[in-house]
């Protein structure tokens, strides 16, 4: 593993813990459908 790959990691988990630290109440299956192509599913809100 290059320490470049390792740096774009850390940077990646520190933007989605950014994102984190809002409170959020939405299951993990949710959040992982909102991160992906699947946008609006009917039992997920994505209000901010």
């Amino acid at each position: 593993m290059s320490i470049l790959f390792e740096l774009e990691r850390m940077e990646r988990l520190t933007v989605d813990l950014d994102q984190l630290r809002r409170p959020v109440r939405i299951p993990v299956s949710c959040y992982k459908r909102m991160e992906g192509k699947e946008n609006g599913s009917p039992w997920c809100s994505t209000q901010d």
